[in-house]
């Protein structure tokens, strides 16, 4: 039987990917220590609200670098995805040695999310990946082995036997493919976790071609409407073109710049890591017949393939509440959209708008009839439950936040009292939020 883990049950990584060796290169090239380039990066990554990094290459790095690195990323509340290269066919002495040397002392690590041995494994490594998996778990029993595909076949393999799956995107302009993708793949996975990468990187011979805000934007709330419990994109950083790099292209360069989807992620990931409660609990369900219908009208100069409706509905359910999204499939123009909730749905519950929520700060029931303007790839994530249970998800919702309030608060008022800025005002009202409860201190913040 495949063992459960407590950790995957309340985190969902909101992260992206990151290579141990370009990062010791690029420290170099900018004339910095590697704790002052990781130091910079890891504040980058918790100021753009993401909370977890998948790291490959880590035998670039000391033991001692190593463990430096996991105690800085514990100050901004990091995670890793360690991806380690075992050779396939190794010998059962070496794994062990392996495991011993590079997992076991790590097993209590809090910036420790999950272990890779192989980096998109073969169909012909099943073999090594499960006897490496009871290793795992005996030498760590706090953080699972993830397996993360480029191909399907390898997939379907794997996924029934072990608690993290996931599989790679790296398609362009075609946002609408990832619906298909992630229900095919999730269904065939048994674990507690799917993950799904999406490309955020061109490589030299200028393929993926760079995806625009709102393939972006629509691809991450397909993917989460469909049931994905974990997101990366791929990458954060690159090495030059002109050096040694493979990649012309990545989200902050090789100098810690910035682009136009690392923007973007940053405001979807807040999103995402304020509902992650609620998507970690939920599953896909059919809808239900009359419950709640959308009706949509295109622009006459949307950007819509042949065959897909200007807006999806999608359900995600809950033994206590559900979730219906609804995301707009327009990569181009806005999308007016009306949708009905039925009597029937609404008997006993009421719906919530937590897109609404999220933005305005403030919690009002949604009407049975609504009628929105959608801008491109947008999404609206409706609450039914109980008015006892929507409350109860309304606090732990306010409460994540709050939280990420206060994390940007933890970066710029150091930086503005460095310039001599007075920022007694702002603490003084941080101070006062902090005596409330639920509404009143997210208003304040």
């Amino acid at each position: 039987s495949m063992k459960r883990y407590a950790l995957l049950d309340d985190y969902m990584p909101l992260g992206t990917q990151m290579d141990a060796g370009s990062s010791k290169r690029l420290a170099a090239m900018l004339g910095i220590s590697l704790q002052e380039y990781w130091a910079l990066v890891l504040e980058d990554i918790a100021r753009h609200n993401h909370n977890t990094v998948a790291l490959e290459g880590i035998d670039r790095f000391t033991a001692e670098e190593w463990r430096d690195l996991l105690s800085l990323a514990e100050q901004y509340s990091i995670r890793f995805f360690a991806i380690h290269k075992l050779p396939f066919g190794s010998p059962q002495n070496y794994r062990q040695e392996f495991i011993e040397t590079h997992i076991k002392p790590y097993a209590s690590s809090p910036s420790i999310l999950a272990w890779s041995l192989y980096d998109e494994p073969p169909e012909k490594g099943f073999p090594d990946l499960l006897d490496v998996r009871s290793l795992v778990e005996e030498a760590d029993p706090n953080h699972p082995m993830a397996v993360v595909t480029r191909y399907p076949n390898a997939f379907s393999l794997f996924a029934k036997h072990f608690p993290v799956c996931g599989m790679t995107h790296y398609t362009s302009h075609v946002p609408w493919q990832v619906a298909d993708t992630v229900k095919a793949h999730l269904a065939q996975s048994a674990g507690q976790q799917f993950w799904l990468v999406a490309p955020a990187f061109i490589y030299a011979t200028d393929t993926p071609e760079w995806h625009t805000c709102p393939e972006m934007r629509l691809m991450m709330n397909l993917a989460f409407a469909n049931g994905i419990r974990g997101w990366y994109a791929y990458a954060f950083h690159n090495d030059p073109i002109w050096i040694r790099g493979s990649c012309q292209r990545s989200l902050t360069g090789p100098f810690l710049t910035f682009s136009d989807l690392w923007a973007e992620l940053s405001q979807r990931v807040e999103f995402y890591h304020a509902l992650a409660p609620l998507f970690l609990r939920t599953h896909p369900e059919p809808l239900v017949e009359e419950g709640f219908v959308t009706h949509s009208v295109a622009h006459a100069n949307s950007q819509l393939p042949k065959g897909i409706a200007p807006t999806s509905l999608f359900r995600l359910c809950d033994q206590e509440f559900e979730l219906y999204c609804v995301v707009s499939n327009d990569t181009r123009e806005m999308t007016t959209v009306h949708f009905d909730i039925s009597s029937k749905l609404l008997k006993d519950t009421s719906a919530y708008d937590l897109t609404d929520f999220t933005r305005n700060r403030r919690w009002e029931d949604v009407p049975e009839k609504r009628h929105l303007e959608m801008f491109p790839g947008q999404q609206h994530v409706i609450l039914l439950a109980k008015p006892t249970v929507a409350a109860h998800w309304r606090q732990i919702i306010a409460e994540r936040l709050m939280q990420t309030d206060r994390r940007r608060l933890s970066f710029d008022l150091p930086l503005a009292r460095a310039y001599s800025i007075n920022t007694s005002k702002i603490e003084k009202m941080v101070a006062e939020a902090e005596k409330f409860k639920d509404a009143k201190a997210l208003e304040t913040m």
